[in-house]
């Protein structure tokens, strides 16, 4: 009885058509698909980025991983979805942030404006409201420090008795 041929889609098993093409076998005659790749790539990045658990997860070796790693530039690629993701995040998050902008300082007006509050808030909402300006607040002065006593002792201006008493 002959062999089937499995290059026709009627008789190949799906494994086969993956990575059908000889542009994408392995040296050691495993043939992996784009999407193949695609997947071990969305797998390392899930996986903390490691290429020993990502071969253990997907059952491909790490030499193979390793070439697909540094050919195709996976920890650079990471980084850019890793950079766009996060402007993304910031975007979203200024546009929501940005709408609670006005009624905060609102917010802060009333209540460094308002006689009842507790002296320490009204202080702390005016002071918070320099800082929105951009202004940073002054401390409040302290007393100054008393002055160092000198530890050099005038000898002109002691008595022969304090000499005396000195000495010893």
């Amino acid at each position: 009885m002959a062999e089937p041929d499995i290059t026709t889609t009627a008789h190949r098993p799906s494994l086969a058509l993956i990575g059908s093409q000889p542009e994408h076998a392995s040296p050691h005659g495993r043939r992996y698909s784009p999407a193949e790749k695609e997947s071990a790539y969305t797998v390392w990045k899930a996986l903390a980025r490691s290429l020993a658990k990502t071969s253990t997860t997907m059952g491909i070796a790490r030499a193979t991983l390793t070439d697909w790693h540094r050919d195709g530039a996976w920890a650079s690629r990471a980084d850019q979805e890793d950079q766009e993701a996060g402007d993304v995040f910031r975007d979203a998050y200024w546009t929501v942030l940005s709408g609670q902008v006005l009624p905060s300082i609102l917010t802060a007006v009333e209540i460094r404006d308002n006689e009842t509050v507790q002296p320490k808030d009204r202080l702390a909402a005016a002071q918070w409201l320099a800082g929105v300006a951009g202004l940073v607040p002054v401390k409040v002065p302290t007393a100054p420090p008393a002055p160092a006593r000198s530890t050099a002792i005038d000898y002109s201006k002691m008595t022969d008795e304090e000499l005396f008493c000195q000495r010893r």
